[in-house]
């Protein structure tokens, strides 16, 4: 798998043996992306930031977008975002100074969560 980006605001991926166009992503809410982007170790996905603060996450086989990153104080442009070693977690930073950590939280572990109170 090869993945290219420019600042036009596409990501497109390539087949390295047929040098053939297999798909391009339109990344959302770009004006000039700027952003480094990154793949999951078992290449199924990709982050990649945009000019407005959020980061997408991209299915590699289907084309579809799998979710949007963003929090209210992440308002200028993300410059870098790179998945852990076991993909539950994306780490970006950009133009406002901040580093953002996304974790994949679980259905069970939010019903947890939800259900937790605390010892009287």
């Amino acid at each position: 798998m090869v993945l290219s980006k420019s600042v036009n605001g596409k990501v497109e991926y390539w087949d390295p043996e047929t040098l053939q166009q297999i798909r391009t992503f339109y990344i959302k809410n770009t004006a000039s992306n700027q952003c480094r982007f990154d793949v999951s170790m078992d290449e199924l996905f990709f982050c990649v930031g945009t000019s407005n603060g959020s980061v997408y996450i991209y299915n590699v086989e289907t084309g579809r977008t799998v979710t949007e990153l963003k929090h209210r104080r992440s308002t200028k442009a993300i410059r870098t975002c790179i998945f852990s070693r076991d993909s539950r977690t994306v780490i970006c930073a950009g133009e406002d100074s901040f580093i953002w950590r996304y974790d994949y939280v679980t259905d069970e572990t939010l019903n947890e969560w939800a259900a937790w109170r605390p010892e009287a």
